[in-house]
């Protein structure tokens, strides 16, 4: 794995190049927040360096880290999944169990408060009787909301619902997981989450919901609920990965 380190060549050309970082295992994944990464490791061990003033970090301290710290999770369970966004963190364990921590505003934490955590925390869904059992498979962090697939391929969205972007059809915060009602049945195998819209792909389509012109529906009111991207450049393609920057989108085609 390596990172960026900026050099001066000897006309005064400031140039990025990649550093080694050094690591005892070997990197299975990593995932890039606004100014800090996770790093997670082939045992299901997980890394983090950066900046680290919300708790993002997970170490238990709110400072910034310049080399890779383990991130101690609860009785050691294994990861499979990292999801670094602005302020906040998730893991997804190889059990199927989320996990969350860093900045609590609006809720995005998923742990039916506002409050921060500063070291990995189960979210659990005691208080959503629907999904009391419910296993996940894939996790998702914007700047101030979250989202989640679980094992039935059902969306699940909290947080900042401000825009539209939990897509629960209003603009209130949801301090738990909530099932996306318009993306039922729909086997979702992705998502993906900016600062204001949220995607979801299902079946090789693209589904969309969320504020300003992000969306992809070039439409200027906030769509609060999710909508296929029923557009003509994407008519004879097949999607099979999207990804949201903070104010864009990208969607790869199965013909690469």
């Amino acid at each position: 794995m390596f990172n960026l380190s900026l050099v001066t060549t000897r006309s005064g050309v400031c140039l990025h190049i990649p550093v080694r970082v050094k690591f005892g295992s070997r990197i299975a994944s990593i995932s890039c927040g606004t100014d800090y990464t996770l790093a997670l490791t082939e045992d299901g061990s997980i890394y983090a360096w950066g900046v680290g003033s919300y708790g993002n970090l997970g170490t238990g301290l709110i400072c910034d880290q310049y080399e890779p710290a383990l991130v101690q999770m609860p009785e050691n369970v294994p990861c499979r999944q990292v999801a670094a966004g602005t302020k906040h963190s998730m893991a997804l364990s190889t059990q199927g169990d989320m996990f969350s921590w860093g900045h609590g505003g609006h809720g995005r934490l998923g742990h039916g408060a506002c409050d921060a955590a500063m070291r990995p925390t189960k979210i659990s869904l005691s208080e959503v009787a629907e999904g009391s059992e419910a296993k996940f498979k894939f996790v998702a962090v914007g700047e101030a909301h979250s989202a989640s697939i679980d094992s039935l391929g059902q969306v699940w969205c909290w947080g900042a619902g401000s825009f539209g972007r939990c897509g629960h059809g209003e603009e209130t915060d949801f301090l738990v997981p909530q099932v996306v009602a318009s993306m039922i049945g729909k086997s979702c195998s992705r998502v993906a989450l900016g600062v204001c819209h949220s995607l979801a792909l299902t079946r090789g389509r693209i589904w969309s919901w969320g504020g300003f012109l992000y969306t992809g529906h070039c439409e200027d009111d906030d769509i609060e609920t999710a909508r296929e991207l029923d557009d003509e450049e994407l008519k004879n393609h097949s999607i099979v990965e999207i990804a949201a920057g903070r104010f864009h989108t990208l969607a790869l085609s199965s013909t690469g």
